[in-house]
């Protein structure tokens, strides 16, 4: 249930909600993981390569 949920459009908003919650709280190579697989969810999705990018750069990368 849980994997079909996480394909589903609607919970792409929780899923950045994550991503921004581990930049939020200093955690960038939380945040680019997460990111990372949800960019596999979610192919091209602009919010999460957004924050990817921001993830990345906090981390060093």
């Amino acid at each position: 249930l849980a994997a079909l949920r996480a394909q589903d459009p609607d919970f792409l908003p929780y899923r950045v909600a994550e991503v921004e919650r581990a930049l939020a709280i200093n955690q960038p190579a939380r945040a680019r993981e997460l990111a990372r697989d949800d960019l596999r969810l979610y192919p091209g999705e602009q919010a999460l390569l957004r924050l990817l990018g921001e993830a990345e750069l906090r981390a060093g990368e």
